[in-house]
């Protein structure tokens, strides 16, 4: 698997060396995975277990523009393919700006008389520009190119023991003019590739740009006409329900209406009723007492009859009586 097989070799050349074994290699990476595919730290140690060297390696996620180091610590310092993806697209001072930090921290990290060596594809000139201007270093080799997926060149020296010299340091170049011309062909070659990337990026934001514009601008569309035909349907729900309203209030009035008028209507009826009943009542009350009137005069009458009829009945008993008593007395 891809990841740390420059750290496992110099850990396996560092077991081989015949000597005993009392440092270990340290690996930084951010495990980018664009130039190398499953670049992972876990793969790293993988690979380290089956060269048989994990014990002397150790693994740690950094920048190499901030070692995580104090200052003198290795005898040795190796980068390899890995400072040109510093601001990889930047071609400019700043860009090498940021690249020198981290050969700054290479011969910051270093102790005296440690040897270094940058292995990279392009920004080699660079790279040998600074450390031929910096006083704590010497040695400088510079050699190349190296066939690998693009040709490469190696910048390697010492840092210098003690004081720091004002002398400049001694610098060696086996690069030809051919080689130079290989290197600044690669250079513009990747140039053009980032410029082209960037082209491409700015392309794509711009198509994803106008893209996500004509989605919002449909969005916005729907969410309008969704607005408009929700605020159609409410006013016509409003319009339904205030014409059912309408309706029902309407109703309710007839039926009031018709309400009140039918239980005038039983009002009337029940007082005519009642009249009617208190007429029959009187009637019927003065014709009681009529037939009473009457009843009572024929009594009265059949009273005085039978008075004058058992007077007269008397009368006529006194004369029979008076008769019979002087046809006696003759």
């Amino acid at each position: 698997v891809h990841g740390g097989i420059v750290m496992v070799e110099a850990a396996k050349r560092l077991k081989s060396s015949g000597s005993p074994v009392t440092g270990k290699i340290h690996c930084i990476d951010i495990w980018r995975e664009k130039d190398q595919y499953d670049n992972k730290e876990n793969n790293a140690l993988q690979n380290a277990r089956l060269e048989g060297v994990p014990d002397l390696v150790k693994i740690q996620t950094a920048d190499a523009r901030k070692i995580p180091f104090e200052d003198a610590t290795f005898d040795v310092v190796v980068s390899s393919l890995a400072l040109h993806n510093i601001e990889e697209d930047s071609y400019d001072a700043a860009g090498a700006a940021e690249r020198a930090k981290a050969l700054a921290e290479i011969v910051r990290v270093l102790k005296p008389g440690g040897k270094f060596a940058v292995f990279d594809i392009i920004h080699v000139n660079e790279y040998d520009a600074w450390f031929a201007q910096n006083a704590n270093v010497d040695k400088i080799v510079v050699d190349g190119p190296h066939q690998t997926f693009y040709p490469s060149f190696v910048v390697s020296g010492t840092k210098r023991a003690g004081i720091s010299s004002s002398k400049g340091p001694t610098v060696e170049r086996s690069l030809t003019d051919e080689a130079y011309s290989v290197l600044h062909s690669a250079k513009q070659h990747l140039a053009a590739e980032a410029k082209a990337k960037k082209e491409a990026v700015e392309r794509d934001l711009k198509e994803k740009a106008a893209k996500a514009a004509a989605q919002k601008e449909a969005a916005e569309k729907a969410a309008a006409e969704k607005a408009a035909a929700e605020k159609a349907a409410a006013e016509k729900a409003a319009a339904e329900k205030a014409a059912a309203e309408k309706l029902a209030a309407e109703k309710a009035a007839a039926e009031k209406v018709a309400a009140e008028k039918a239980a005038a209507e039983k009002a009337a009826a029940e007082k005519a009723a009642a009249e009617k009943a208190a007429a029959e009542k009187v009637a019927a009350e003065k014709a009681a007492a009529d037939k009473a009137a009457a009843e009572k005069a024929a009594a009265e009458k059949a009273a005085a009859e039978k008075v004058a009829a058992e007077k007269a009945a008397a009368d006529k008993a006194a004369a029979e009586k008076a008769a019979a008593e002087k046809a006696a007395a003759e």
